[in-house]
């Protein structure tokens, strides 16, 4: 949990890092998204109008499956980027845990492959062609949803 007790911040801010274990993403691998490092970041809280601001960065390692070719891949996901700001907070304790695993989850790519240039598997046989040839993948072409339009006189 990354939180902080807030008489611990002083008026120039502090700077707060660390790691957390992979469970706080809380995924229940059902696209065969795996957290496969601990949560790093390097945060600076600073008071702000009777609130807080928290900036810095966070990283973490996923390992997922190719949507086009189910090859295991490994991402790394990066923000940079991080500003939160928690105005008229009173609390002793500072909780930023939730949205800084957002932060990160929400770099995701909605469609996970494992490279640009991925061919897929063959429709017909299941080859990953990244890997190799098939030769019914040259020899017939898949039938298009959309082939019985080309018939239409318009």
């Amino acid at each position: 949990m990354i939180k902080i007790f807030t008489s611990r911040i002083t008026y120039d801010g502090i700077i707060v890092e660390g790691e957390e274990p992979s469970e706080i993403f809380e995924l229940d691998n059902e696209r065969g998204l795996i957290a496969a490092s601990p949560l790093k970041y390097k945060l600076k809280i600073t008071p702000i109008n009777g609130g807080y601001l928290a900036t810095g960065s966070a990283e973490a390692i996923f390992e997922l499956i190719c949507d086009k070719c189910l090859a295991h891949f490994k991402e790394r996901v990066k923000n940079s980027d991080i500003c939160h700001l928690y105005e008229n907070y009173h609390a002793s304790e500072l909780d930023l845990t939730e949205d800084i695993r957002e932060d990160i989850l929400i770099l995701l790519p909605h469609r996970f492959m494992c490279s640009e240039s991925c061919k897929g598997i063959c429709f017909k046989c299941g080859t990953n062609l990244n890997i190799k040839q098939c030769s019914c993948h040259d020899t017939e072409k898949p039938d298009s949803v959309w082939n019985e339009l080309n018939n239409l006189k318009i």
